[in-house]
């Protein structure tokens, strides 16, 4: 007797090792490859003309490249907690500029050539962009002032946006880039 309990007990063990491995199996065959999902690169603006209409498309929100998500009407107190305390206006770490309304919101964003004596250049990512692709992709400016440097003004939905260049030509790269109200702007003013 205790020899066909051990029999039955071989058999049923066998039994179940071959039900487990058979499990495993179907398991294994049917399920789905496990493969991490690879996130596509977002694609970076390379053209400087996709560089000028992504300038557009900021500008007509209020906002400028690098800063989000901070742009015209946010108030200083939020512009603190994101960017930590300033110097003055001036935050060197993001080379931005920033001018506030009376009442204490941003109304004018500002990648500046020089502020006093320190210097803020416009994002790397600018740097190839002329005149001529901005004129490519807003046209003409509204209103352009200045010989050395030249300030091009175009208003676009609520915000003036004021590119500075190192001269008339179209040929001139960016040496600024200026995101603003119209109660900021002293340019809107007559229009």
């Amino acid at each position: 007797m205790v020899n066909s309990i051990n029999k039955w007990m071989i058999i049923s063990v066998i039994l179940l090792l071959i039900v487990i491995g058979l499990g495993a199996i179907h398991l294994v065959g049917t399920s789905e490859p496990v493969v991490k999902k690879k996130q596509l690169p977002v694609k970076d603006p390379q053209s400087p003309i996709e560089l000028a209409q992504e300038i557009k498309k900021l500008a007509e929100k209020g906002h400028v490249y690098g800063i989000p998500p901070i742009s015209i009407g946010t108030p200083k107190q939020k512009v603190i907690e994101k960017l930590g305390p300033s110097e003055g206006n001036l935050y060197k770490a993001k080379n931005v500029l920033f001018r506030y309304d009376s009442k204490n919101r941003i109304c004018s964003i500002t990648y500046e050539h020089r502020y006093g004596d320190d210097y803020i250049m416009i994002p790397k990512r600018y740097k190839k962009v002329l005149m001529a692709d901005i004129k490519q992709v807003l046209g003409e400016p509204t209103y352009t002032e200045g010989n050395m440097y030249v300030e091009h003004y175009y208003q676009l939905n609520n915000y003036y946006v004021t590119f500075t260049t190192g001269g008339l030509e179209d040929q001139s790269g960016l040496l600024a880039l200026r995101v603003s109200s119209k109660e900021c702007e002293s340019f809107g003013k007559g229009l």
